[in-house]
Order: structure tokens, then sequence, then C-alpha cells
């Protein structure tokens, strides 16, 4: 879990802690990255790094929040008048590097943790929060699941197979 208090020092902190890592995996994937390497990195003492953070994939943790932040507050500057699904995919395409070492070191939960966390946190979004099936459902629409559309949430459905295209009804003859 990180922990940055609401002052300019400790978020300053924090941000230099972030960019000490990504500087590190320019390196380094990130099972073979130090608290020391980080702090070298980012001029940052070991007990700053220790105050904010409890561990190194809380780093990551701090990036995703961030990442999702920054899309579903619409300050994403490349994606504002993009749909949803193509703000995430073009945000994180852009922000690879975490998403693959999130793979590399199995902690997707991290991810998608982040993605609840900030999605369940909007307004518009809240309706998903007390229905986990309802959940799921989005995030599969975020990820792929609805043949490139940005889903209508709790809009009208359209008549969609899986893959994408219009449901074909079979011919009477």
């Amino acid at each position: 879990m990180y922990h940055i208090k609401n002052d300019r020092r400790a978020r300053k902190s924090a941000e230099l802690i972030c960019l000490g890592l990504m500087a590190c995996l320019e390196e380094k994937n990130f099972d073979e990255i130090t608290v020391s390497d980080i702090q070298r990195a980012s001029s940052v003492s070991r007990s700053t790094f220790y105050r904010s953070f409890d561990t190194l994939p809380d780093v990551l943790s701090l990036l995703c929040d961030q990442g999702f932040e920054e899309i579903f507050s619409g300050s994403y500057a490349p994606a504002r008048e993009m749909p949803l699904k193509e703000k995430v995919f073009s945000y994180w395409f852009e922000h690879s590097r975490i998403l693959v070492e999130l793979v590399r070191i199995h902690r997707t939960d991290i991810f998608l943790n982040s993605f609840r966390k900030t999605a369940l946190g909007l307004e518009s979004l809240r309706f998903l929060a007390a229905d986990p099936a309802r959940y799921d459902y989005f995030v599969s629409m975020i990820v792929g699941g609805d043949g490139g559309r940005a889903g209508d949430l709790g809009g009208a459905r359209r008549d969609r197979v899986p893959g994408g295209g219009p449901q074909r009804h079979p011919r009477r003859v």
C-alpha cells in the first residue's frame, strides 16, 4: 500500500520515486529492481521511500491509480474526445511498460484493483458497485468484449454476436 500525504514535498517525493522506477525499468525487469536502485535513480532516501510505500509493487499501484485517474478525469489530453474504451487503450499503450511488468510479475490484480477503485469512485459509474456481475461485464467491455465499441453503460442493447458483427438471423425458406 502507498501512503502519500497531501503536501507538496510528499507528492514530489512520490513523483521522483515513480520516475526513478520508470528509469530503472529502462535497464532492468521489475523483479530485478531493488529499493536501492530506485533510491539511486530518484535521489530519494530509503526512509522517504518507506514513508510513502510499503513495497516496490506499491509504486506500480500508484502509477496505475494515477493512470486511471487521468483517463477518467478527462485530463488525458490525446484522448479528450475518444470513447472510454479507446482512452483506456490509448493511455495504456503509451504506458505499456507498466503493464508488461505487471504481467511479468503476475500482479495484474494491481491493474484491475486500480481500475475498480477509480471507476467506482466516479458518480457516473457508481451503479457498478452494487452488482459485481455488472462490474465484470463492464470490465470485459473495456478490455475487448464488445466488438470495438465503448459500451452503452446501462443503455439500450444492440443485437450483437460475440465476434462483434451484427447478429444474423437465419433465412426462412
